[in-house]
């Protein structure tokens, strides 16, 4: 099964990819039958003073994608749109 990463998702989108985290969090919470669609694991981060920390990250399948993009506001609507169809270029 093809996947995207939460990071190359707010890259490509131009998100910050905490916010990205917490809409995925949203449709969690909003909807717990969901959770197939999104894998969550960590990658590893170089922080201040050469310290090491590890942030949480999401693979997210094709339905968890639109779940995602359908749950945007409506005055995002176009941006969403705009995320399905560039999905496929994205994996």
């Amino acid at each position: 099964m093809r996947t995207a990463d939460s990071r190359e998702l707010a890259r490509a989108f131009g998100r910050r990819h905490h916010n990205v985290l917490a809409a995925i969090d949203l449709v969690l919470s909003r909807c717990p039958a969901a959770a197939p669609h999104y894998r969550f694991g960590e990658h590893p981060v170089t922080a201040g003073l050469g310290g090491t920390r590890y942030v949480r990250h999401a693979l997210i399948d094709r339905t968890g994608f639109m779940l995602l993009a359908m749950s945007f506001p409506s005055t995002q609507r176009e941006t969403a749109l705009g995320w399905l169809m560039a999905y496929d270029d994205l994996i």
